[in-house]
């Protein structure tokens, strides 16, 4: 009988008691070696010193910000930029010259008050009466209010908004303080505006209340004390005021007053009831039209004068005020009698 040799795995030889306790030995070995150079390997790192911070540096700039700028490598780096020098200029006031005009004489106790809408005027109030009042307009520009009376309900006067003139009720003119107005009455206010040569040429104001008689001679009051900013301030010296020349006479001969109109002069209504004729004669048949005092009208005069029966008459053209014109109406009208005018130059 033949014996045949018992083949042995690798795992059948590992399994041998023998050799399994020599794995055993090796595998300590190999560990404490592990951890013997481990520990060697730790104490020869030098210990780390401690961090120490530097202090931060503070950037003082006299006349320059920092900014941050973005360099190629993405770092921040403080940059010093120089500002343009802003330079603030001093605030353009007036004052009044120390002397005063030599025409110009103030009562003690008013106050200056100057409007950016009225520039070129000098408004001398007095204070216990008016009140400054400011509101803004519609449209956020300039302040549309400008004097109110404290005591007198709705007497204001205003700077003039940008706005067409309607038909007035009265139109005639009046002479207030150093100045001549054109004035234009409408329901609860009034139109003033200056028709001399001044300065600035004319000026409209806006008068409201004026029906009240107390709140217009108010107003008129302050209108008759202004005066143009380079006489008020000194800066120029108002001329006196020259005699107007005399008209030359007319070679008219008329049991009347003398007239005063002349062809091509705009004339106003000042009496109570004046006729427009077809002829120049006071027959109740020549009546066309009869205008009251100050009607709204520019009244012409075109041919004359002729007298009749002791009265000076022209023919005239009478034009509705009004924005965009209005209606026209021709014919004779009396300018004076032996007692009495009818008929004023509005723009002597």
């Amino acid at each position: 009988m033949t014996t045949h040799p018992v083949r042995m795995t690798a795992w059948d030889i590992l399994r041998q008691p023998g050799l399994q306790i020599v794995i055993s030995i090796l595998g300590a070995i190999l560990v404490s070696l592990s951890i013997l150079f481990l520990l060697a390997a730790c104490s020869a790192i030098p210990p780390s010193s401690p961090t120490s911070l530097s202090p931060t540096k503070t950037l003082t700039a006299a006349v320059a910000l920092p900014t941050n700028t973005l360099l190629p490598t993405g770092t921040l780096q403080p940059t010093n930029i120089l500002l343009p020098t802003i330079t603030l200029l001093p605030t353009i006031t007036f004052t009044p010259s120390p002397a005063r005009p030599p025409t110009a004489t103030f009562e003690a106790g008013l106050v200056v008050v100057e409007h950016p809408k009225l520039f070129g005027w000098v408004f001398l109030i007095d204070s216990t009466a008016w009140t400054v009042e400011t509101v803004e307009s519609e449209d956020c520009q300039e302040t549309l209010k400008f004097l109110r009376h404290k005591s007198l309900p709705d007497c204001q006067l205003k700077a003039p908004m940008a706005a067409g003139i309607g038909t007035p009720d009265r139109y005639y003119r009046k002479n207030i303080g150093a100045y001549s107005f054109i004035v234009m009455d409408f329901l609860n206010a009034s139109l003033y505006e200056t028709d001399n040569e001044s300065l600035h040429g004319s000026q409209f104001f806006d008068l409201y209340g004026t029906t009240n008689s107390a709140c217009r001679a108010a107003l008129e009051t302050v209108l008759g004390n202004m005066v143009e900013a380079p006489f008020f301030y000194g800066d120029m010296t108002p001329v006196p005021a020259t005699t107007s020349t005399p008209l030359p006479p007319l070679e008219f001969e008329c049991n009347s007053l003398p007239p005063l109109l002349r062809v091509g002069d705009i004339a106003s209504v000042i009496a109570d009831g004046v006729w427009l004729r077809s002829e120049p004669r006071r027959a109740e048949d020549t009546q066309s039209r009869l205008f009251q005092q100050y009607a709204p009208y520019f009244i012409e005069i075109d041919v004359g004068p002729v007298c009749a029966e002791d009265y000076v008459f022209w023919h005239v053209t009478a034009s509705l005020l009004g924005e965009g014109g209005g209606e026209t109406v021709t014919g004779w009208m009396a300018e004076a009698n032996s007692s009495e005018y009818f008929l004023e130059n509005l723009y002597p």
